[in-house]
């Protein structure tokens, strides 16, 4: 019966400490701080973990740990402030949500948390907290209230880019001579192409700017695009005077080959020269036309390069809607962009001038 009894008390206590055991193991219970409070980029967050905690602090920074916001963690954010919670026990974490446009780790974390988001620019966003190499400890609540800008904000600064776009688009293409190799005549497809990616990165970066306070960073692939049209309208300009000037030297050493007695060739070669040295009188049959025909009608590689244009326009306006920031473009886009625009180049050459 003794025996009996001294199994029966080891039995409870050992179950007493592996209770006790195991709540002194349970995982903290992370809490957001102003739970209720609407968070947008350069605010702080705060988070409460309790005691007892396993987080290292030097020099009044929380060391190996990570903000995780719906799944991506956030390491550009650094080292958390940390401070004694009011019990003397716990932390009180402290996050700045910056976003620094010259960081390659900043922006793609950004982009990779925002274009996650489907709902606008005001969203609910869950938290956690990785410490160490651990499983990251989900914080309670329903998690941060987040919005990058004022939604209305955003759609008045999107309609203004696109309406002052236009704008300025029609405005250059009615100047005289701004998107035209000379003035009232047809319209240059190297010009226009420049131009179109000029005013929109320029506007780009105004609301950007306008709607986040941040100093956009105009990726290194957006440079290439720039750098691409611009090669391009002045490649066309310089091929176009090239091909005139060749023909016109070409007809001046025939002429001094031709005989006197060869009338009708004579004055082929010198109506021909007249055309050429005289001002040019071509006229516009508009825009997209002008833009898309090669002296023989529409050309197909004129055509591909109006078209792949305006498909990366139009990726670029929807990528900077949904995450307000430039797009990096894939290095296959560029140097399909690239081909085309030299395609164009190449065929410049046969003409007419």
């Amino acid at each position: 019966m003794h025996a009996l009894l001294k199994v029966v008390v080891v039995l409870v206590l050992a179950v007493q400490w592996g209770g006790a055991g195991a709540a002194e193991t349970d995982p903290p219970t992370v809490q957001l701080v102003d739970a209720t409070r609407h968070f947008t980029l350069e605010d702080t967050l705060r988070l409460h973990v309790p005691g007892p905690h396993q987080i290292p602090v030097m020099n009044a920074k929380a060391t190996g740990v990570w903000l995780v916001i719906d799944d991506v963690v956030m390491q550009s954010l650094g080292a958390p402030t940390a401070e004694l919670d009011a019990a003397g026990t716990g932390l009180v974490l402290s996050y700045r949500l910056s976003m620094d446009p010259n960081s390659d780790d900043s922006r793609n974390q950004w982009e990779q948390l925002l274009e996650k988001q489907h709902g606008g620019y005001q969203m609910t966003l869950p938290l956690a907290l990785a410490i160490g190499t651990a499983a990251a400890l989900p914080v309670a609540g329903n998690g941060m209230l987040f919005h990058v800008t004022s939604q209305h904000k955003a759609l008045i600064t999107l309609g203004l880019c696109l309406a002052l776009f236009l704008l300025l688009f029609w405005r250059l293409a009615h100047s005289g001579s701004a998107l035209r190799d000379f003035p009232d005549g047809p319209y240059s497809l190297g010009k226009s192409q420049m131009a179109f990616w000029g005013l929109l990165v320029a506007l780009t970066f105004i609301g950007v700017w306008f709607n986040t306070r941040l100093i956009e960073y105009i990726p290194q692939q957006v440079l290439i695009l720039l750098g691409i049209s611009g090669g391009t309208g002045l490649g066309a300009l310089v091929i176009g005077n090239g091909t005139k000037a060749a023909e016109i030297t070409a007809l001046e050493q025939k002429l001094t080959t031709l005989s006197a007695d060869d009338v009708a060739g004579c004055t082929a070669a010198k109506a021909r020269l007249q055309v050429l040295r005289a001002p040019p009188t071509d006229v516009s049959k508009g825009f997209f036309h002008d833009i898309c025909d090669d002296g023989n009608g529409i050309g197909f590689h004129r055509l591909q390069t109006v078209m792949w244009t305006l498909i990366l326009g139009f990726i670029f306006i929807a990528h900077v809607t949904k995450v307000i920031s430039m797009p990096e473009f894939p290095e296959t886009l560029l140097t399909l962009m690239g081909i085309s625009n030299s395609v164009y180049l190449g065929f410049k050459f046969p003409e007419k001038a």
